[in-house]
């Protein structure tokens, strides 16, 4: 009984961060699936007084955005960065937009300066090596490893690999010997059956059971909160009447 309301208090703990973050998620994911770009003819752009884009940009319907100009994330299908800037990356003052931006600010911008420059999505992406100061031409490859890290085949590996290595090894051989030494304990034959006999007797005696002639344990669906419970004591009434405390508080919380 009280694995079960235990288990249940910690399942209903998420609930109370979980509904906001997915009403943010399914909130951006509407605004993404629902929106459309515009197909804008050559005409239209060039009366407005916008830069005109030409080739595949052009039967798309993009626009070209300028260098300092900052737009939605949802437009960033539907635009197209200059030669000057080519690269277009988040904009780490405003949330959810982007700017473009050149290479050298995609490389060495200290809002995000383990980035490269990828030229066939032209996005600002982040390296994707652990512990790497500086990537390659590839996300997936270093080229500089930080402070505390050994450079090995474009991949940055800790120093402290080697200590880990060990624990987990010595674990392992703990974990071998435990489990023989379980093995041969079950194995083991038994040479004083009274005192076998006598201990099966005391684990029994210090179950909490009812029914002082039967000995039968307690249904499942006892509700410790309210009935008391001699074997355990005012203890065990408190302890789950605060145990069901707790998990309406977590209930209310997740809900409001």
């Amino acid at each position: 009984m009280i694995f079960f309301q235990k288990l249940f208090f910690l399942l209903l703990l998420p609930l109370a961060v979980v509904p906001h973050a997915r009403a943010v998620v399914v909130r951006d994911n509407r605004a993404l699936k629902n929106w459309k770009p515009k197909k804008v003819g050559r005409g239209a752009l060039k009366g407005a007084g916008a830069p005109i884009v030409e080739g595949e940009d052009a039967m798309l319907g993009k626009k070209e955005a300028t260098c300092s100009e900052s737009f939605p994330a949802p437009e960033r299908g539907s635009r197209v960065c200059p030669s000057q800037c080519r690269f277009m990356r988040y904009d780490p003052h405003l949330v959810c937009r982007y700017r473009c931006v050149t290479e050298a600010q995609c490389v060495s911008n200290p809002d995000m300066p383990s980035s490269i420059a990828d030229l066939e999505s032209g996005m600002c992406t982040l390296c994707k090596v652990s512990g790497c100061e500086k990537c390659a031409a590839s996300a997936n490859k270093c080229l500089t490893c930080k402070a505390g890290f050994d450079f090995i085949e474009g991949a940055c590996l800790p120093h402290s690999r080697w200590g880990w290595r060990i624990v987990y090894a010595v674990l392992g051989v703990l974990l071998v010997a435990v489990l023989v030494w379980l093995i041969q304990l079950a194995w083991r034959p038994v040479v004083n059956q009274e005192a076998l006999d006598a201990a099966v007797l005391h684990r029994s005696l210090s179950k909490t059971l009812h029914d002082e002639e039967r000995r039968r344990p307690y249904p499942l669906h006892t509700n410790v909160c309210t009935e008391f419970i001699p074997e355990g004591g005012t203890g065990v009434l408190l302890h789950f009447r605060f145990e069901h405390a707790a998990l309406h508080w977590t209930f209310f919380v997740a809900v409001v």
